[in-house]
């Protein structure tokens, strides 16, 4: 696909100096107040926005920050690492209240379901495990995958989780009785993302072969498929709206539509290594973390 003008043109962000090494993951807080950046420097930083202003940092852990998730009253932050440990984190003042070694590798994926009741951790030990956030105990573990776990999603009604791995697959679990009730073999390469959608009715996977695929739930049919041609990609971005996504590969962010996988903006970005990409819930932001350890920051209409 040949980028047309729009596409080539480009807007200039505002860019954080965040941390001392590689940006591993951003999100927007839910009310769009605060933009969370995770380092490789074993820091968790809260940002303004939009002056971008540091408002504090949560320092605890003994390895890279991989993964994390904030609770959807706003009051707890969840925290994933190569060391091994999950921790809490009391938002109002910035303390940590709780540490688990909760697998035996690097943790990197950290998801709250959308009814506040589960925590999903996923780690290179090929596990998913479910958290009661009530007791911050192990409620159970979800363990069909042969390869690094990569994604979750919880449904938004919380009757079902999806989990992807680097074995390809994707795992459907019924809960809360966490049984297995179905495995998609569809992808030739790794899953990198998982969303469901449409209130979930559907679910998107994305993987290393290059292809999305928009599967309808009631059945597990598959509605949709695009093939958006990559060779290595690190993370995927997915719109409140969901009209589009991001794909952040080497040197560059691509922002797609959700739609049609049509290329909108490509965004050159150096040195190697554009790990997270997130959409603020407002849709109003686009911010990019990166290996040059800085975050930039877009005005998405600005892109569009």
């Amino acid at each position: 696909m040949h980028l047309n003008e729009k596409a080539n043109r480009m807007v200039e962000p505002d860019i954080i100096q965040a941390h001392a090494s590689h940006v591993m993951q951003i999100r927007f807080s839910h009310d769009n107040e605060i933009l969370i950046t995770a380092g490789m420097d074993n820091v968790i930083k809260f940002w303004s926005v939009p002056s971008w202003e540091l408002k504090g940092e949560l320092i605890g852990h003994e390895k890279s920050v991989n993964a994390f998730a904030l609770s959807n009253d706003q009051d707890v932050l969840i925290t994933g690492s190569s060391d091994k440990t999950m921790r809490i984190w009391e938002l109002n003042s910035q303390k940590e209240i709780g540490v688990f070694s909760a697998h035996k590798k690097s943790i990197v994926v950290v998801e709250f379901s959308s009814c506040n009741a589960l925590i999903a951790t996923g780690s290179y030990d090929n596990k998913v495990h479910l958290w009661s956030y009530e007791s911050m105990e192990l409620f159970d573990t979800l363990d069909s995958h042969i390869a690094n776990v990569t994604s979750v999603s919880f449904a938004p009604n919380c009757s079902h989780i999806a989990t992807g791995a680097s074995d390809n697959k994707i795992a459907i679990w019924k809960l809360p009785s966490c049984k297995l009730v179905k495995e998609i073999d569809s992808h030739s390469s790794g899953i990198i993302a998982l969303k469901y959608l449409a209130k979930g009715k559907k679910l998107v996977s994305i993987a290393n072969d290059g292809k999305v695929k928009i599967w309808k739930t009631k059945g597990w049919i598959l509605e949709k498929e695009f093939n958006v041609k990559f060779t290595e990609m690190h993370s995927v971005a997915f719109s409140a709206d969901e009209k589009h996504f991001t794909l952040s590969l080497p040197y560059k962010l691509q922002l797609r539509s959700l739609k049609t996988g049509e290329l909108i903006k490509e965004i050159p970005l150096k040195p190697k290594g554009v790990y997270f990409a997130a959409f603020s819930s407002d849709n109003k932001y686009l911010a990019v973390g990166s290996a040059d350890k800085t975050v930039r920051v877009w005005i998405l209409k600005d892109l569009l």
